[in-house]
């Protein structure tokens, strides 16, 4: 009987924890999305979520490490996103279409965090924690470039270099519409679409 109700405390004090964690950086996102991220501090999110500064501090040790844990989240996030897309067509192509219209309906949804993962707004974050945790989002372009290329019976002498260009086209476009100087937002769906139509062609001519 002991054993289970200190099991039980240890739940909960870990959940309590997890949901101090989770409103901590909730607060970040708020105060980023009426200020900019250059208006986050530790001193604002503590008053926000109504903590002393010292009980954030216990689990971040500076607003950087808040930025870190964020990019972190939202390329988890963004992968599982495109993974659901991609998972929900056979073929490679439409796949494809279906991870670049997920890229941009998280973007839409998430701009805040998308700044983060990108930096953007004055953000800086360490450029190899970047890449560790857009990893998993890279691979899953990367494959399914592949099995598009497969199936069309064309090899890529460099497959890593045209899945980064899908994404870098991709950032762009997303990037002019976040920062409101892409005409037309309204039709970004449309364009994405053509776009990505237009470079998985040229890929293909390129390397048949």
């Amino acid at each position: 009987m002991e054993w289970k109700q200190a099991m039980g405390s240890k739940e909960r004090r870990e959940r309590i924890k997890q949901a101090t964690r989770e409103g901590i950086l909730n607060g970040a996102r708020q105060i980023a999305q009426a200020e900019g991220w250059s208006g986050l501090t530790i001193r604002k999110v503590a008053e926000l979520i109504e903590y002393s500064p010292s009980m954030v501090y216990e689990y971040f040790a500076s607003k950087e490490a808040i930025l870190e844990a964020l990019l972190e989240i939202g390329f988890q996030q963004l992968t599982n996103a495109m993974q659901q897309a991609s998972a929900a067509h056979v073929d490679p192509y439409q796949r494809l279409q279906a991870i670049a219209l997920a890229y941009w309906r998280f973007a839409q949804a998430n701009p805040d965090l998308y700044q983060v993962m990108h930096g953007m707004d004055g953000v800086t974050v360490n450029p190899e924690l970047r890449n560790q945790a857009a990893w998993p989002t890279c691979l899953l372009v990367e494959q399914d470039l592949q099995s598009l290329l497969i199936d069309e019976q064309v090899t890529s002498p460099n497959l890593r270099e045209d899945s980064e260009i899908l994404w870098a086209t991709l950032h762009g476009i997303v990037s002019l519409v976040l920062s409101q100087r892409l005409s037309q937002a309204e039709q970004i769906e449309a364009r994405i679409q053509r776009t990505t139509q237009a470079l998985l062609q040229g890929l293909l001519m390129t390397n048949s």
